[in-house]
């Protein structure tokens, strides 16, 4: 049988039961919601970090495609055609001539943009 003394403290220690089950509940719900907005926040901060490096990406292939064209275009025929009309440069004892110095800091300075 159960004590006199303890039945007269059952009710009170029921509620007290009921009032720790409900604020564990309540917590829990409290935290499983901190949780999820956690995690949509960090999806939200991925995606707007891919977007950036994305942005980057992008702009850094047109930069080099860019430089690609120049090297090509402007750069490249006249360091060949230096390199051909002068067969010295093949000595370094010798030097470079004053285009092919024009030429190289051409294509220093557009890499270096």
């Amino acid at each position: 049988m159960i004590p006199a003394w303890l039945l007269r403290f059952l009710p009170h220690i029921a509620v007290a039961l009921a009032v720790i089950g409900a604020l564990l509940f309540v917590d829990h719900r409290g935290y499983a919601r901190a949780q999820d907005d956690q995690k949509k926040l960090e999806q939200r901060i991925t995606a707007k970090i891919s977007d950036a490096v994305d942005a980057i990406d992008k702009k850094t292939a047109t930069r080099i495609a860019d430089i690609d064209t120049t090297q090509r275009t402007i750069v490249q025929p006249v360091l060949t055609r230096e390199i051909i009309a002068n067969p010295r440069l093949s000595d370094p004892a010798l030097g470079i001539t004053p285009a092919m110095r024009d030429a190289i800091n051409a294509a220093r300075a557009e890499s270096a943009k």
